[in-house]
């Protein structure tokens, strides 16, 4: 089968869950099929959605250009009919025999009509929340969503995608490079304090509610979707998209990245973390819940990089450092290029995953348990559905620092609980068993008249 994945980027320029996953997943299919990927790249140097194409591995490569600087309003993040033509140029080109939807971030739900027009079968994996919030995580604040306000909720949440204009995002990166942060943080409240005024709650609720009708339109021309854990397929099924068109298949993973992984020797119990330094991930959580452990005891290995996709976010870094303070036992480690990851695990007792979002399958906790790695994690999402509380790790409710601090120092007084853990991690299902499974149900979708 020629089978093409979209996605909004690929390592080894975006190396987060779902870019790491899509990138496996088309490698272990490649042995037996022809796989192509369209996704996003994002260089100010290279002309706005031009295509760039190579060839590597036995796979064919699209990459469109799209730095956002052409976006003109609200709709173009969801519906970008330039992003639309280039694909079906693409879709043209390769004539697939079924296309494969990852994410749909920073390019069109558009591309599913195009699909759709072209009779090939189309499935996609719900990897958050996307199709039905704005930003993906259905995260508002400090708390999560359950989209009960509507359009008026979102508009406080999403000024920052109200307000796009043509251009802002270069006179953005123009104005970042040459003023002073505090300057630039004043007007950047200045702004989205202009786009609420103007964004007035029925107009928030238009353009939201446009997005909403377009985006279910959308679905119902996709064949199946693939939900990696049962809290999302159930939220999904919630919001109107039939029981028998999700399917619930969880995530695969490349186990000789992690497999007999040597733990260092220390005296000091090391928990880590790994993943984005955003607010929704609670980075600042954990780093509050760490703040009276003494430096004789354990230690915090911060291993991520901001990621900075609204407004409200773009101080998240130097807020959390200064929380840190100048303590010796929370290290900032800076991101990392994935095919390190053992590096990583090498230097972790425990794993900390304190998110304030309603997870989906954190690929990290499962890469986690490859390296056999106990999991301290928030009660949320689907996360529960990996971590067994007192079995291979500890669960604790979201945004609790008292309640994350206790299950810290449990660790701390018993280190020989980790072993117990450690003999209780489940197996965890291998890339190679995920693209068997998916085969079977390409050929399915791909038999159908």
């Amino acid at each position: 089968m020629k089978i093409l994945f979209v996605v909004h980027g690929m390592p080894p320029r975006y190396s987060a869950g779902t870019e790491v996953y899509t990138d496996a997943l088309g490698r272990a299919l490649s042995r037996n099929n022809d796989i192509v990927f369209f996704y996003r790249g994002n260089d100010l140097a290279i002309k706005e959605y031009c295509v760039i194409t190579a060839r590597a591995d036995d796979m064919s490569f699209f990459c469109i250009n799209n730095t956002l600087s052409r976006y003109s309003s609200f709709e173009d993040s969801y519906k970008n009919t330039e992003i639309d033509e280039a694909f079906s140029a693409v879709l043209e080109q390769v004539k697939p025999d079924l296309v494969h939807i990852q994410h749909l971030l920073y390019l069109s739900a558009g591309i599913i009509d195009k699909i759709r027009s072209c009779r090939i079968p189309v499935l996609m994996t719900l990897s958050d929340y996307w199709l039905i919030c704005p930003q993906g995580q259905l995260f508002s604040g400090n708390a999560s969503c359950r989209l009960q306000e509507g359009g008026v909720a979102c508009c406080r949440c999403i000024t920052y995608q109200l307000g796009i204009r043509r251009g802002l995002t270069r006179k953005y990166l123009f104005f970042k490079q040459r003023l002073p942060p505090l300057f630039l943080s004043i007007c950047e409240k200045i702004y989205l304090g202009v786009v609420r005024f103007l964004c007035s709650g029925n107009q928030a609720y238009r353009l939201i509610q446009a997005r909403d009708e377009f985006l279910k339109r959308a679905c119902c021309q996709v064949d199946l979707f693939i939900a990696p854990s049962e809290y999302i397929r159930q939220v999904y099924i919630n919001r109107g998209i039939p029981a028998g068109k999700i399917r619930h298949c969880s995530y695969g993973f490349n186990k000789t990245e992690l497999t007999d992984v040597r733990r260092s020797r220390s005296s000091l119990v090391r928990f880590g973390y790994v993943g984005n330094l955003m607010h929704a991930k609670g980075v600042h959580i954990l780093i509050d819940a760490f703040a009276s452990v003494g430096v004789e005891k354990a230690e915090l290995k911060i291993y991520g990089q901001v990621f900075s996709y609204k407004g409200a976010l773009s101080h998240y870094d130097r807020m959390i450092r200064d929380m840190a303070g100048n303590r010796r036992n929370v290290q900032f480690m800076g991101g990392f290029a994935h095919d390190k990851v053992r590096i990583v695990y090498e230097g972790i007792d425990v794993l900390i995953v304190p998110s304030l979002w309603q997870e989906n399958s954190p690929l990290v906790i499962q890469e986690a348990f490859l390296a056999k790695t106990p999991v301290i994690a928030s009660r949320i999402g689907g996360i529960p559905e990996l971590v067994t509380d007192g079995v291979n790790g500890l669960l604790f409710e979201p945004g609790n620092v008292e309640e994350l601090r206790a299950a810290i120092e449990r660790v701390i007084e018993d280190p020989s609980i980790l072993d117990a853990w450690r003999a209780n991690i489940p197996a965890v299902k291998s890339i190679e068993e995920n693209a068997k499974e998916l085969e079977t149900i390409y050929a399915q979708l791909v038999s159908k008249p």
